[in-house]
């Protein structure tokens, strides 16, 4: 069964101000912990996504060698506050390159309905995924991703 594992953001802000960079050709896998420094948890059995907290503040920074892929957003509810049955936006990442995915929409994005999307890469959004954006792969083989959040700037 496919499965998204949950990712802890890196604050952007500090991140940058203590010196540190993206790495230009990182290991496959996730920074689920949000360390800022290493690609630890390797894209593990079935995971084919990631789920996160999502305040409207959050961008996945990718590396994708050179298998295409393509991200899936799942959309947690219609413009007009409905739910909406498996709709997803597309993006085609970049091969043998990086770029950097978001933000979202927390009204839009976040899942409210556990049950939606089983046929999704990633399966059903189930519990562990309810109030949460959600990600999907269609191929993790040559993938790395970490999330980052900034913090507004307080004047």
């Amino acid at each position: 069964m496919a499965a998204r594992t949950t990712i802890v953001p890196v604050n952007l802000n500090s991140y940058l101000a203590s010196g540190g960079t993206f790495p230009a050709t990182p290991s496959t896998g996730i920074d689920a912990v949000g360390a800022g420094n290493a690609f630890a948890a390797a894209w593990a059995g079935a995971a084919t996504g990631v789920q996160f907290a999502n305040s409207g503040s959050a961008w996945i920074w990718y590396y994708n060698g050179a298998t295409p892929c393509n991200a899936y957003f799942l959309v947690g509810q219609s413009a007009g506050g409905d739910y909406v049955a498996y709709t997803t936006e597309t993006v085609a990442l970049n091969t043998s390159g990086y770029g950097w995915l978001g933000p979202w929409s927390p009204q839009k994005y976040n899942q409210r309905d556990t049950s939606q999307f089983g046929s999704a890469p990633g399966g059903a959004i189930g519990t562990t995924g309810s109030g949460l954006c959600c990600v999907d792969f269609s191929a993790t083989g040559t993938l790395a991703v970490r999330l980052y959040q900034t913090i507004p700037a307080i004047p």
